[in-house]
């Protein structure tokens, strides 16, 4: 977030743990789905490309997982040790509605009972390595751990389709298994109302009914 010296003071002042904010804009265009169920976790955690030399961040599995990482290459960067990737602890989304939002009007889904997390690249892809067999599955997941393990040889949109591959299935494996429903609660908003939530929880579905009419418009301030 861009600030002046006219508010710095007072951000400052109100939320000393604020270490930066983005506005979003969304839309979902008249007779299309919304985005499928997701969160907003870095695509490019666990790459040690991109760790810092900063503390360890509380991040279930980001520690262990670059660990592993470093034991798989045995001569480690001293710039980029283990665990210390910088990414943020906690990001809230405050995501407001520019209009009514119904049922039939692609509203915001929130999967309350699921776990907020930030699974690296590399373990979502080793929980896969062990519970996938379909053999289309297996060939994706084969293309999503080469862009992952060699993102220098390839696009940052392949890495990045990669990774939601990766993170669609591993919601899919351990959420689906399951004797019982993840239930994904919905709200209806007034214009101007807003969701706030953990934006490392699930959210987004892409199962509801389309609206042939109109598109929907939000805006999430994280």
């Amino acid at each position: 977030m861009y600030t002046t010296q006219l508010n710095l003071d007072i951000i400052e002042a109100l939320m000393p743990d604020l270490g930066g904010a983005v506005l979003n804009a969304f839309s979902v265009h008249k007779g299309r789905s919304a985005y499928g169920a997701h969160n907003a976790r870095p695509w490019m955690a666990g790459f040690r490309q991109f760790c810092l030399n900063a503390e360890p961040v509380g991040i279930p599995h980001l520690n262990q997982d670059l660990t592993q990482s470093q034991n798989q290459n045995p001569t480690p960067s001293p710039t980029h040790p283990p665990s210390k990737c910088n990414f943020p602890h906690q990001q809230n989304s405050l995501h407001a509605a520019l209009e009514d939002v119904s049922y039939d009007h692609q509203p915001l889904v929130i999967f309350e009972d699921a776990e907020p997390e930030v699974p690296s690249t590399l373990y979502m892809n080793s929980r896969l390595d062990e519970a996938l067999t379909d053999p289309q599955d297996r060939k994706a997941l084969y293309a999503a751990r080469a862009s992952s393990e060699y993102p220098d040889a390839t696009t940052e949109m392949n890495v990045m389709t990669g990774t939601q591959f990766s993170f669609a299935k591993y919601l899919e494996i351990k959420y689906c298994s399951r004797p019982w429903r993840t239930k994904g609660v919905w709200w209806a908003l007034k214009a101007g109302q807003a969701l706030f939530f953990n934006n490392y929880m699930p959210h987004g579905d892409s199962t509801l009914p389309k609206d042939d009419r109109r598109s929907r418009y939000s805006v999430d301030l994280r």
